[in-house]
C-alpha cells in the first residue's frame, strides 16, 4: 500500500528531494555545517578581500586535531563575521582592541559573535592563524558564558 502511493506521489517527491538539497547547498555556501556534531557557525564574509573557505578549513582543522576546542567552539561561537575590530563597537572588548590592527581578530563580549580580520590568502599559514585566532576567541565566549 505504501509502495503504490509512493509511485502515484514520485514527482512530489522528487520535487522535495531537490527542495532540500537547494537548501542544503545554499545553507552550506554561507555556513560551516557539522550535522553530526550538531554544529552550525554561520560565516559572514568580507566582500571584497574576505575568504570563507579559508574559514571552513580552519574550523575542519580544529575538528581533526582539537576535538575538545572544536566542541567548545561549536557550542559558544554562532557567527565567525570577516570585519576588523573597532573600538567603535561597544561590545569589542577594549583589552582585546587595544592591539590594533596587528591582532587576527576579536570577541564581541556578551555574544556568540567573533571578527577575523579579512584575509583573501588561501595558504595553509593562513589557515592554521585563522584555527588559532577561532580557538582563543571561542574560549573568550566560553569564559563569558560559564563566568570564568
Amino acid at each position: 500500500m505504501l509502495l503504490a502511493k509512493l509511485k502515484t506521489n514520485w514527482p512530489l517527491l522528487a520535487l522535495l528531494l531537490i527542495f532540500l538539497l537547494g537548501g542544503y547547498f545554499i545553507f552550506s555556501a554561507t555556513a560551516y555545517f557539522d550535522p553530526l556534531s550538531w554544529c552550525r557557525i554561520k560565516i559572514e564574509k568580507d566582500i571584497l578581500s574576505g575568504n570563507r573557505t579559508t574559514i571552513k578549513q580552519a574550523i575542519r582543522l580544529i575538528k581533526s586535531q582539537r576535538p575538545v576546542d572544536y566542541q567548545d567552539l561549536c557550542k559558544y561561537v554562532e557567527v565567525i563575521s570577516e570585519k576588523r575590530c573597532t573600538v567603535a563597537d561597544p561590545n569589542v572588548d577594549l583589552a582585546q582592541a587595544q592591539a590594533g590592527w596587528q591582532e587576527p581578530g576579536c570577541y564581541v563580549r556578551g555574544s556568540k559573535y567573533i571578527y577575523l580580520a579579512p584575509e583573501s590568502s588561501a595558504s595553509q599559514v593562513v589557515i592554521r592563524q585563522r584555527a588559532e585566532a577561532i580557538i582563543k576567541y571561542s574560549q573568550f565566549s566560553q569564559d563569558f558564558w560559564t563566568g570564568r
